[in-house]
């Protein structure tokens, strides 16, 4: 999970500046562009069934495939908005400019999200979408438990 790196002095896979990278949390992390929704923190050392992970894996697939067909709105607030030395310029590293690079890399048209997920997973043979309803019942269940 790259958030927790404090620079890519100490990780250069991280990325420099200027570089254009999808950040992806499993913990959903709030400065991640592709992240679940709800993942409870204590997965990471009480890890939930083999089943509840692969509908993790595939809300993940989802979520990127979501990512992918979905663009950002633009920032509305320019004061908080970077520039490169030119004030009618966004700088490289905003999220639309990441998103356009990333889209400009598909090697074909992006299909509905719906339609670019297989309907049983080839590791289990267990329905996907089963497995996705499995998952989000378990992370909402394991959240209540947690607020109690």
């Amino acid at each position: 999970d790259g958030l927790a790196w404090p620079s890519c002095v100490l990780v250069p896979w991280r990325g420099a500046y200027g570089d254009r990278v999808i950040r992806i949390s499993a913990l959903s992390l709030p400065l991640s562009d592709i992240r679940p929704s709800v993942a409870p923190l204590w997965w990471m050392m009480l890890p939930p069934s083999i089943n509840i992970l692969r509908g993790l894996f595939w809300c993940g697939y989802q979520d990127a495939a979501l990512w992918f067909t979905t663009e950002p709105a633009p920032p509305s607030d320019l004061c908080c908005r970077r520039t490169n030395g030119h004030a009618d310029k966004l700088d490289d590293g905003s999220d639309l400019a990441k998103w356009r690079a990333a889209r400009a890399l598909l090697k074909a048209a992006m299909r509905p999200v719906g339609e670019q997920m297989p309907s049983l997973d080839p590791v289990t043979g267990e329905d996907v979408q089963v497995l996705i309803r499995q998952y989000r019942a378990a992370a909402e269940q394991a959240s209540r438990v947690a607020t109690w």
